[in-house]
């Protein structure tokens, strides 16, 4: 349990009484996101129709004071939150509630207002950001997953038999277990000598497949599912992408994921990470 929700955005926090801010009005936004709802009339009849629903981006107000028993001290606060939240960047913005639920969104600034107040001791300040993402990302340790993944291979005995004969181990697919209530888009990193790789998860039948593409060892491609960006050692390899893949989503429970290449001499190895994710506070 906390003693008071924590407000942090892009490491200023915004509900710390020990240095002077306060929260002074509900946070809106943390609820779940506003819902995009493709809709019209029938022409020549009654009634109307609905098409497909999503989710918007995320509008986010939090309103509060910061009062200090110094004017400069509360000048410096003032002047501190304006540093902690620019223009045209990303702000983290995490929140931790009293009875421990911690969530973290990426944002961006919309408006601050800091009206000027007469008592020197005193600041307003109202905060206006936009998540592009519509989740909500479990901001605790245990909120971030991964599991480590290799090319699935047959196992079995060499034939026809020899004197020692040789077993090969094989490997199966991995479960990735999402705990939260949506679906989540991982990333995948993909490290080593790899050829036509294929990305699949057998509990859905998405996969993402690199087609006439090999790396050499040392290599690392990188899938970005909720972006949908393609790299390898930096570099764009979006083209590679066939035309039937579909980017990898994780449902709420258990995922198997499943890697194959096209060459047995592969070195590839990967691990594929993601947060757990919720749809309001």
């Amino acid at each position: 349990m906390n003693e008071y929700l924590t407000a942090i955005i892009n490491g200023f926090g915004l509900n710390n009484p020990a240095t002077g801010t306060t929260i002074s009005a509900d946070i809106v936004g943390l609820d779940t996101p506003p819902i995009r709802t493709s809709q019209g009339v029938l022409s020549g009849t009654d009634g109307g129709y609905i098409g497909a629903q999503n989710y918007g981006p995320r509008n986010i107000a939090i309103s509060g004071t910061i009062a200090t028993r110094s004017p400069a001290d509360t000048a410096a606060l003032c002047r501190a939150l304006q540093v902690a939240t620019p223009i045209r960047t990303d702000l983290p913005l995490e929140v931790v509630t009293v009875d421990g639920r911690n969530v973290i969104t990426a944002t961006r600034l919309i408006k601050l207002d800091m009206p000027l107040n007469p008592n020197p001791l005193v600041a307003r300040f109202n905060l206006e950001l936009v998540a592009p993402d519509p989740l909500l990302y479990d901001g605790s340790t245990s909120g971030l997953n991964s599991v480590a993944i290799s090319p699935t291979r047959g196992g079995g005995m060499r034939w026809p038999v020899r004197w020692k004969p040789l077993w090969k181990g094989g490997t199966v697919p991995v479960t990735a277990t999402n705990n939260g209530t949506v679906v989540i888009y991982p990333v995948a990193t993909l490290m080593g000598s790899m050829t036509n790789p294929i990305l699949t998860n057998l509990t859905t039948g998405e996969f993402i497949k690199l087609d006439a593409f090999s790396t050499a060892a040392g290599s690392q491609v990188v899938i970005d599912m909720a972006q949908h960006t393609v790299s390898v050692d930096g570099g764009s390899a979006y083209r590679f992408l066939s035309a039937d893949s579909r980017w990898i989503g994780l449902v709420p429970g258990n995922n198997a994921l499943r890697l194959n290449t096209g060459s047995g001499s592969d070195t590839v190895t990967g691990v594929i990470e993601w947060r757990t994710g919720y749809l309001s506070l």
